[in-house]
């Protein structure tokens, strides 16, 4: 059995063409789609083929097939929720130490007056 040489990595324009070419209507509404029945799984992959086309007509750098788009453009988006949601937990985490300090702040405060009151 043969080996099939492994293709070239994408390059960030080609990252952005991906993209840009999903974000069309006539793409984005089939890719994009929750339904995985098999009319809808037909309509993505005729979708994916068409926007191969499309790409290796823009691109004309390396050939990429349909299923490479795909993987790609899915492992980016995966990334880029990641990245999101990495983004929120540290927010989150600065927003909970700034309540944390303004608690200890208000304790220490109230035992000052606490301490005052008795005396």
């Amino acid at each position: 059995m043969q080996k099939t040489k492994r293709a070239a990595n994408f390059s960030s324009s080609e990252i952005s063409t991906i993209i840009s070419l999903v974000k069309k209507k006539k793409f984005y509404d089939i890719i994009e789609n929750k339904k995985t029945d098999t009319v809808t799984n037909r309509n993505k992959d005729e979708a994916w083929r068409v926007l191969a086309e499309e790409f290796n007509s823009i691109s004309g750098k390396i050939y990429r097939d349909a299923k490479s788009l795909r993987g790609k453009y899915e492992n980016t988006k995966k990334q880029a929720k990641n990245k999101y949601a990495e983004e929120k937990r540290y927010i989150m985490e600065l927003h909970n130490e700034k309540i944390r300090r303004d608690r200890e702040e208000h304790d220490i405060k109230m035992k000052i007056l606490w301490k005052q009151l008795q005396q």
